[in-house]
């Protein structure tokens, strides 16, 4: 019995230290992705921004803010 949960700890050990080097990895592609981009301009700040508001307000509110 004790044999099946040392299995079992094991396991969870070794599942538990490949997702942290799986995340290490995506961490690392990510920092190396974004460290290449060049700094956004304003007019790409400003374009996020006015994507970002429009994506997060209900149509309904918007349709009120635009009537005449």
């Amino acid at each position: 019995m004790h044999d099946v949960t040392d299995g079992t700890a094991t396991a969870a050990l070794q599942a538990h230290r490949r997702r942290a080097a799986e995340q290490l990895v995506r961490d690392q592609v990510a920092l190396e992705t974004f460290r290449d981009l060049p700094a956004p301009s304003v007019g790409q700040k400003l374009a996020a921004a006015h994507y970002e508001l429009s994506s997060s307000v209900s149509p309904v509110a918007i349709m009120w803010a635009q009537r005449p």
